[in-house]
């Protein structure tokens, strides 16, 4: 698991890390009462969500606008609101 928080290391660097990483599981982001979810397969960023946004919004949203909130990276398997298609991230 990987723990911190968004005031020593920036949104886009945390993405990067896992997927340089090859990580696999769940990454949570808290800040106030926004939420961002993220799942990683071997390091491929695969499925996200921000409150109503989905997939590649809500991470255009997490990397160009999130300064500070906690996250934790988990080992574990998608959560069943984030494994449909329209939380997909596309390249």
């Amino acid at each position: 698991s990987l723990i911190g928080n968004l005031r020593t290391t920036d949104a886009a660097g945390i993405l990067q890390n896992l997927a340089n990483n090859r990580a696999s599981g769940v990454l949570v982001v808290e800040h106030k009462d926004l939420t961002f979810r993220a799942v990683f397969d071997q390091g491929k960023l695969s499925l996200a969500k921000q409150s109503k946004l989905k997939g590649n919004p809500a991470v255009t949203e997490f990397v160009s606008t999130w300064t500070d909130g906690v996250y934790v990276f988990l080992e574990r398997s998608v959560p069943p609101d984030l494994a449909s298609e329209e939380c997909q991230v596309t390249r």
